[in-house]
């Protein structure tokens, strides 16, 4: 679906772990 008209978007998030961190308040505990 869309997912192959952004596949770039899922190669970031996973290659960027350390900016997607802070922007989940969701996970507390990785905030350490």
């Amino acid at each position: 679906m869309t997912l192959r008209k952004k596949p770039h978007l899922l190669g970031l998030m996973v290659r960027l772990p350390l900016p997607a961190m802070p922007q989940r308040p969701h996970e507390p505990g990785r905030t350490i």
